[in-house]
C-alpha cells in the first residue's frame, strides 16, 4: 500500500465511525426504551424473550469497532503530526483530513499550486519511510 493510499483510509475511517455512531445511538435508543406496548394487535406466539440481551451485545461489538477504528485513526494522525516539516503535516492534513482542494491549500500557506504537488510528494516520501521503519 503507498502512502497516499494509506492517507486516503482517513477518509474511510471517518465515515465508518460516522456509521457506527449512528448505529450505536440506534442502539442505545432501543435499550432505553423500556415502555409498554399497549396494542389490541395480536401478538406473537414466540416473543423474543432475549432482545435486551442481543441489544446489549450489538452494543458491546459497536463500541469495540468504534474503538478498533479510533485507533486506526489515530495512528495515521499521528504519523502526519509527526513529520519534522510542518508544511508538509499542513499539506497532508489539509488535503486528507480536510479535504481540500490543491489551490485552496497554496493560498493558505501562499505559494504556487507546483509547489504544493512538489511538497505534498516529498511529504509522502517521508511518510512511506516512516511506514517502513515502523515494520
Amino acid at each position: 500500500m503507498t502512502a497516499k493510499e494509506y492517507l486516503e483510509q482517513i477518509r474511510t475511517l471517518q465515515i465508518r465511525l460516522e456509521i457506527m455512531r449512528t448505529r450505536k445511538q440506534n442502539l442505545m435508543d432501543a435499550l432505553t426504551n423500556v415502555s409498554p406496548n399497549y396494542s389490541d394487535m395480536p401478538h406473537s406466539s414466540t416473543p423474543n424473550v432475549h432482545r435486551m440481551e442481543e441489544l446489549i451485545c450489538a452494543k458491546i461489538d459497536i463500541d469495540n469497532e468504534i474503538t478498533s477504528a479510533s485507533l486506526e485513526l489515530e495512528k495515521i494522525l499521528k504519523m502526519i503530526n509527526s513529520l519534522e516539516n510542518s508544511v508538509y503535516s499542513f499539506i497532508l492534513s489539509e488535503r486528507y483530513i480536510k479535504r481540500q482542494p490543491w489551490n485552496k491549500i497554496a493560498c493558505e500557506i501562499n505559494i504556487c499550486q507546483s509547489h504544493v504537488f512538489r511538497y505534498h510528494n516529498e511529504a509522502l516520501a517521508e511518510i512511506d519511510t516512516m511506514r517502513a521503519n515502523e515494520s
